[in-house]
């Protein structure tokens, strides 16, 4: 319980500290409200573009659209909040890290009722910085 609180608490306070830097980024940085510019790759000319996609036809096109109108409707002060590409990239990313760290602690705690001498390391590090685990 004590460590999903703690991770809850590192997420809201790491969103709470990126919303008004990409707020910040917005005025002086790109399109995309990033100020991490990386180009733009043109793929119209490639062989693989879409030849009669049109944003009135393009499912995905409607979904940003309405998106968009939906964050022109929020009052300003909510304006800050609006995640950019990179914004949305880095929490993808973080979600996966989370998600392997909890595989991987899962792993652990499957192994440790199978054999729970193998806990004795850590327990005798913790041990040795004066913390008591039972």
């Amino acid at each position: 319980m004590r460590l999903s609180a703690s991770l809850i608490a590192v997420c809201a306070t790491t969103m709470a500290l990126a919303t008004p830097l990409a707020a910040a980024n917005g005025s002086t940085g790109g399109p995309n409200g990033s100020s991490l510019s990386v180009g733009h790759l043109d793929v119209s000319q490639s062989s693989q573009a879409k030849e009669d996609t049109t944003p009135e036809t393009d499912p995905q096109k409607q979904k940003e659209a309405a998106a968009d109108a939906a964050w022109e409707k929020m009052p300003e002060f909510l304006q800050s909040a609006r995640p950019s590409d990179t914004t949305k990239e880095v929490f993808a990313w973080l979600t996966t890290i989370f998600g392997l760290v909890a595989a991987g602690v899962n792993a652990l705690v499957l192994v440790a009722k199978a054999n729970p001498s193998i806990l004795d390391g850590p327990r005798d590090f913790l041990k040795s910085h004066g913390i008591t685990v039972n």
